[in-house]
């Protein structure tokens, strides 16, 4: 039984650490500042992230386009050799 006890008393403490946490993050001057400030994180993440979505977006397409003109090029030598080749 003390380990359960324990373990209960810990969850308690645990749940007042959590409720003051809530209760001055949402509550208090500072909390509001606190919360303004990560709104603006995230905010930036999120349009860190677009961007180089973006950027990687425009590499891949070009890099589709270099592909298939290497391809295109290719096939086009190596048609022009096996003419060649039955002459």
């Amino acid at each position: 039984m003390a380990n359960g006890d324990t373990r209960d008393s810990l969850l308690f403490i645990a749940g007042l650490g959590i409720g003051a946490g809530a209760t001055w993050f949402f509550g208090t001057r500072s909390g509001r500042k606190a919360q303004k400030k990560l709104v603006r994180l995230a905010e930036d993440g999120r349009d860190r992230i677009a961007e180089t979505s973006r950027e990687l977006l425009d590499k891949g397409r070009d890099l589709a386009e270099r592909s298939l003109e290497f391809a295109e090029e290719a096939g086009q030598r190596v048609g022009q050799k096996l003419h060649l080749a039955h002459r």
